[in-house]
């Protein structure tokens, strides 16, 4: 890798991780105002798209292990949010899903998030695109590598 190409990597990285730091800066920001944490509204959307999903699935979501989805779990769940249930056909597993608390507190946090991060909307439909391209093409790159590293090509 030549010094321009490593400039470029440089500055492309630096680059998400100046975007998604000022993302959670904005999240924790409005979540802190409702007495909740970034994780909370993360679980509460995952929730919301993905009902009765169990415990190691919703784990793997949040990028975390077992006993650390548990534990934001136990506090959702004892908050009135969430609900842990055991299926009659295999007791061995959990499902969790929104309470109807859990289903008002989302849609209430979803749309104060629309509101706050609305001015996003400042870039063109002309960029909106152009990153939505980038970001897919550069995914698409990390997943070849991925799969090249993890031997699961296609």
């Amino acid at each position: 890798m030549n010094q321009e190409e490593r400039i470029r990597f440089q500055e492309l990285f630096a680059s998400f991780r100046e975007v998604h730091q000022a993302y959670y800066q904005a999240m924790q920001y409005m979540t802190q105002k409702i007495g909740m944490t970034p994780i909370q509204f993360l679980t509460l959307r995952i929730l919301s798209e993905k009902p009765f999903i169990g415990l190691s699935e919703f784990a793997q979501l949040i990028r975390a292990t077992n006993s650390t989805a548990s534990g934001i779990i136990d506090r959702m769940v004892k908050n009135g949010l969430v609900s842990r249930e055991t299926p009659a056909t295999d007791r061995r597993s959990v499902v969790l899903s929104l309470t109807p608390k859990g289903e008002e507190v989302w849609h209430q946090v979803n749309e104060m998030r629309m509101d706050h991060l609305s001015p996003i909307l400042e870039i063109t439909p002309e960029e909106h695109q152009q990153l939505i391209r980038i970001h897919g093409k550069i995914v698409s790159i990390l997943q070849k590598i991925r799969d090249r590293n993890t031997g699961s090509e296609s």
